[in-house]
């Protein structure tokens, strides 16, 4: 996670629309000092308001996190809800959940609460999840089609 590189992107980005951090703000419903927040490299937004961000621009979460430089034109899909996505992922890595969690070194008491619905994964655990995996955070996240 680099907060800076992310700042810089949404920077970028907003330059580009010819925005400021208050008409974003206003644009999907997150908070001024939040956005402010994210400019400043003070905070990391959670996933949710990531993947916001991410659909508001027509980006990839990895485009705007800074982990790619370039941003291919891709359809991303809605975001499934994480515990229906964290199942698929076991899946098509063909891993029993406790494997899973073993390979990827997540705790199992975190796996079977996020697979609950009871918590949501955090921006560190996704990207840990996609370096683990050698995918994109969109895909873990369910964006890509």
């Amino acid at each position: 996670m680099n907060p800076a590189a992310f700042a810089e992107r949404l920077e970028e980005l907003l330059f580009e629309r010819g925005m400021t951090g208050k008409d974003l703000a206003a644009a999907i419903h997150i908070s001024a000092p939040a956005i402010s927040r994210y400019l400043h490299a003070q905070r990391m937004p959670a996933v949710e308001n990531l993947v916001l961000l991410a659909d508001f621009f027509s980006c990839s979460v990895e485009f705007l996190l800074g982990r790619r430089d370039s941003d291919p034109a891709v359809h991303f899909c809605k975001c499934p809800p994480f515990s229906q996505q964290i199942v698929r992922l076991a899946q098509i890595y063909r891993l029993s959940f406790y494997a899973f969690c073993r390979s990827a070194g997540i705790p199992e008491s975190s796996f079977y609460e996020w697979k609950n619905g009871t918590s949501a994964p955090t921006l560190e655990s996704i990207e840990r999840l996609a370096d683990h995996f050698g995918c994109s955070v969109d895909f873990i996240l369910g964006r890509e089609c």
